[in-house]
């Protein structure tokens, strides 16, 4: 492999999970804030589950948003382009990633616990 194809994988490999990630963190916050503005906010489950989902979802994609900073120049693999980080750095966000990834992994098998009671079990959405 050549080194411009390799400088065109690393940019690539670093600048696409960053752009999906933006539009994921704007739009966890954007349904934050449509459920925080709206008339009844956090009062049945499901605004409850969506609500807790996007914000672990921010954490996620923020963590992916600055991955330059989670590498530091002398660590630095062949698929990163431009780290800037330190130890410090990588350490939150490697800990914001983690942390919105094992939670939105909760929120979704908490919300597939939620549709199978509601459809299969016939439960009310005031007694989940």
């Amino acid at each position: 492999m050549t080194n411009g194809k390799a400088d065109v994988r690393g940019v690539l490999l670093t600048f696409i999970p960053m752009a999906t990630a933006t539009i994921s963190l704007v739009s966890s916050s954007a349904i934050v804030a449509m459920i925080y503005r709206s008339n009844k906010k956090l009062k049945d489950s499901y605004r409850r589950i969506i609500f807790g989902m996007s914000m672990f979802d921010i954490c996620s994609s923020f963590a992916v948003t600055f991955k330059i900073f989670k590498s530091t120049p002398e660590s630095s693999n062949a698929n990163m382009w431009l780290p800037l980080g330190n130890q410090t750095s990588c350490n939150v966000l490697t800990f914001l990633h983690i942390l919105g990834t094992v939670g939105v992994t909760m929120y979704s098998l908490n919300i597939n616990i939620y549709y199978f009671y509601l459809v299969k079990r016939n439960m009310k959405e005031k007694d989940f």
